[in-house]
């Protein structure tokens, strides 16, 4: 069984050497790290190259001409690996010793396309923030456990995270390119998904770094943050509608002729819906949202209450 790392990177000389250093001083030594550099404008490639010049382990580094983006430039990565599994890996965190180790022991017992673990939320000094991924997401792992498509969970809100994943080569070969608005992660999750090939491990593999740069991050927004994000995205609600609504139609064609097609329309239809009412004056939307909270489709598709009491208030704010 043959293990690559695709690892992609930008701008982090700050903290890929600590990563590197964590990859290559596994329980189970990986046999492949392919690097993609999305164009740093500082010494990351330089520093790669030095670190794994000395690891004896088959590495390339490949610098982009121009940037390609997070989804693109991972699955590039992806694509240039030789492994029977890859770990998808940021730069900017440190796996325990025995990540590899854990993930494998997992692999060989079964012929998944993807597995994915939790991980620890550490500040940019690596330090403790006595909170998990999971925890950051409200994930229980009664939630997921012994589901091998965790497909219902998953259209609520995303749980499985690039830095926490292992993918087999076969998901990588059915894969030609990620839709617009996708996250690589969150792609590979779907297809895993409605193919029913999807594996949680319920432990902590690796310190998820928060500093502030996070391409996606874990920590928790003050009050005061939380609720100016909320009252400020009142102003993209529309645009954030759309690109529910296309991303529920992609899904929707990759569930056809699957078990779960009915409930990829169901959710397509939720979001189709929603994005319409706002052509309605206020009080028809009210109505109308009103009528699915009470059917249980902002609970099914959504965040519940919240969601419906911030799509009311948008139908009031929008009439102003």
């Amino acid at each position: 069984m043959k293990i690559s790392v695709a690892l992609c990177t930008y701008n982090g000389e700050k903290f890929i050497s600590e990563q590197l250093q964590s990859i290559i001083n596994q329980t189970v030594s990986v046999d492949e790290i392919i690097i993609c550099d999305d164009n740093s404008t500082d010494k990351t490639a330089s520093i790669c190259e030095e670190i794994l010049s000395k690891s004896g382990i088959d590495y390339k580094i490949v610098v982009n001409e121009a940037s390609l983006g997070v989804a693109n430039n991972f699955l590039k990565a992806l694509k240039m690996t030789t492994g029977d599994y890859i770990f998808t890996c940021d730069q900017d965190d440190v796996w325990h010793k025995n990540k590899v180790e854990i993930f494998i022991k997992e692999a060989k017992k079964s012929n998944r396309l993807i597995y994915f673990s939790n991980g620890l939320l550490v500040d940019s000094n690596n330090h403790s923030l006595n909170k998990t991924l999971w925890d950051s997401i409200n994930l229980n792992f009664s939630e997921i456990e012994g589901c091998d498509s965790p497909l219902k969970t998953i259209l609520k809100r995303p749980i499985v995270t690039g830095a926490a994943m292992c993918v087999s080569k076969k998901l990588i070969d059915k894969v030609d390119s990620i839709p617009e608005n996708w996250l690589h992660d969150e792609w590979f999750s779907i297809i895993a998904s409605v193919e029913k090939s999807i594996i949680p491990i319920d432990e902590i593999t690796f310190n998820y770094r928060q500093h502030g740069n996070n391409v996606v991050g874990a920590t928790k927004k003050s009050f005061k943050e939380g609720l100016s994000s909320w009252f400020n995205g009142f102003n993209t609600i529309s645009e954030f509608r759309k690109c529910k609504k296309n991303r529920a139609f992609d899904i929707l064609n990759m569930a056809q002729n699957t078990e779960f097609e009915g409930i990829a329309q169901k959710y397509f239809d939720f979001w189709n819906t929603l994005y319409e009412f706002q052509n309605l004056c206020a009080l028809k939307q009210i109505i109308k949202n009103t009528k699915y909270l009470l059917q249980g489709k902002y609970n099914k598709f959504y965040t519940g209450y919240r969601g419906y009491l911030r799509d009311v208030l948008a139908a009031v704010l929008a009439k102003k």
